[in-house]
């Protein structure tokens, strides 16, 4: 009995230790799905309970963003500048942003109406009674905006748990296509101006214009607000390189105040769409790659030229 005695209390430790090595096995449980639900989602100025089945949009950025991330096949309704990508024809249309058919959204049943555009009391209670939820979305006025905006229209269509992913995954492309744009660059302090109108408004800091382009060298009217900006500072400015719309064209860039300028002079102007950049998706990419393929020619041929002119003036003439 004495050695039963002395086993007693090794016995117990090697219980305990036993109870406390199958409590460490067992499985913790995940509790990300419980913390995190996929919905309500919250966006713009509404609350999204569940995830949308069909979806009207009234704005062409927000129907290309939504097809670049995979759901074409859940819209419904489209304006009449939704253009873009292919495939859209066959989908009804519904005014436009500024002047929506509230009768025609109303008779597809949507449960979502995506916006950029504000709508007004009488025709988002109109939707309100239909159980149609409106949601309004802001353009990104810069790089960073443009991205959140991906996120978040992913989000609303896929929930909290999947949105995020499926927007990394369609803005990866745009990421690397402006890294590969920056890298084309040999010199970026080098400057440019952005003429946007034939008016003389230019890309400021605050547009998305001003934004891209100024990834590739530096923007003269980076100071600037609401796409105006002296044109006397410019002028003093005199930027190595002007981007036009191709609504303006470089032809009449001299008519409208940009005359005397390096750039003109040189030849150093491209055209660009603006539709490419206004629409805030993937198309965007193209216009600044263009950019970037101008600009990186231009100071290969500088650069060239600046080699053998040093070379020729190296040379000693013979006796």
């Amino acid at each position: 009995m004495k050695n039963w005695k002395g086993l007693r209390p090794l016995i117990a430790a090697a219980l305990a230790g036993a109870l406390l090595l199958l409590a460490g096995c067992e499985k913790t449980p995940d509790t990300t799905s419980s913390q995190t639900p996929a919905y309500p989602v919250n966006a713009g100025n509404a609350s999204i309970a569940q995830r949308p089945a069909s979806v009207v949009s009234l704005s062409p950025s927000l129907t290309e963003i939504l097809c670049e991330l995979g759901y074409q096949d859940r819209l419904q309704g489209r304006t009449i500048y939704c253009d873009y990508p292919q495939g859209l024809e066959d989908i009804p249309t519904v005014g436009s942003g500024a002047n929506p058919d509230i009768e025609g959204i109303v008779a597809l049943k949507p449960d979502l109406l995506l916006t950029q555009t504000p709508l007004s009391k009488k025709d988002v209670t109109t939707l309100s009674d239909s159980d149609i939820t409106v949601v309004m979305l802001s353009p990104g006025e810069t790089y960073g905006e443009v991205q959140t905006l991906y996120t978040t229209l992913a989000t609303i269509m896929e929930g909290y748990q999947d949105g995020p992913e499926d927007a990394a995954k369609a803005f990866q492309p745009i990421d690397d296509a402006l890294k590969a744009a920056q890298e084309k660059i040999k010199d970026s302090s080098e400057t440019f101006v952005y003429v946007m109108s034939a008016e003389g408004n230019v890309a400021t800091g605050d547009t998305l214009a001003g934004n891209l382009f100024g990834f590739l060298c530096k923007n003269v009217a980076m100071d600037g607000a609401d796409c105006v900006y002296d044109l006397d500072k410019i002028k003093e400015a005199d930027p190595d390189f002007i981007i036009v719309s191709a609504s303006v064209g470089a032809d009449q860039l001299p008519l409208i105040g940009f005359d005397g300028l390096t750039a003109l002079a040189k030849g150093n102007v491209i055209e660009v769409e603006e539709t490419g950049l206004e629409r805030q998706s993937a198309r965007m990419m193209e216009e600044v790659n263009k950019a970037a393929d101008f600009i990186a020619e231009k100071q290969s041929e500088q650069a060239e030229a600046s080699s053998q002119q040093e070379s020729g003036s190296s040379q000693v003439p013979e006796e």
